[in-house]
């Protein structure tokens, strides 16, 4: 049992993260940026599982077993200008019980940010976790792969587009085997690559003042 449970919750865990991709024009308004992070996670999750054959299954199912599962997650995130992401993870996850915990170090997470407003520094991002593949960048090459989990995150970006802190709203798995929820992270910048945000030729949209002046 142990086994199984650790494996599938190591399947299903995500990674929040969040794509800073274009600079914000006002002096009063919160700049976005692109680069590479580390990234930090602490969190519960409720993992469901059937009794007898230790398989993923419907939280809502009778006689589903529950298990809590304390997540501590360090990974690696680049974002590019065009909002898309991709982090490489190692989690260590525990019951919280007499067994030890579980390291699983072959996770990835691929996402785009779907939102974010300059004057406030708040997003929010779409996920996909996999069990396999490979980060090259900010693009994820899916050879290999296992489709694990998706939902979404909302945060909130300070220090000049250096930091970032979030929480997961959404998570869904194939087999509906997560209940309850609650984690949080933070991303650090590493580095910035040497190009230019105003290469891209398909950014997200700041909604900052000027911006929203030029549409008009």
């Amino acid at each position: 049992m142990k086994a199984r449970y650790a494996i599938a919750l190591a399947l299903m865990l995500i990674v929040p993260t969040v794509s800073l991709v274009q600079e914000a024009i006002a002096q009063d308004e919160i700049p976005l940026t692109m680069g590479q992070f580390s990234i930090s996670v602490q969190g519960t999750v409720a993992a469901c599982f059937n009794p007898v054959t230790s398989a993923q299954e419907p939280c809502s199912a009778a006689g589903a077993l529950v298990v809590r599962v304390s997540i501590l997650r360090i990974g690696i995130e680049t974002i590019d200008g065009r909002g898309n992401f991709c982090v490489t993870a190692t989690d260590v996850e525990s019951a919280l019980d007499a067994r030890p915990p579980i390291v699983t170090p072959n996770l990835h997470v691929a996402g785009k940010v779907l939102n974010y407003g300059a004057a406030s520094g708040t997003g929010d991002n779409s996920f996909t976790t996999y069990a396999g593949g490979t980060c090259n960048g900010a693009t994820f090459d899916s050879t290999g792969a296992i489709e694990s989990a998706s939902g979404n995150d909302h945060f909130v970006v300070t220090d000049n587009g250096n930091r970032f802190d979030g929480m997961a709203t959404r998570i869904t798995t194939p087999a509906g085997s997560v209940g309850g929820f609650s984690y949080s992270f933070t991303g650090l910048r590493q580095k910035t690559p040497g190009f230019s945000l105003r290469a891209s030729k398909t950014p997200i949209a700041p909604d900052t003042a000027q911006a929203r002046q030029q549409r008009r």
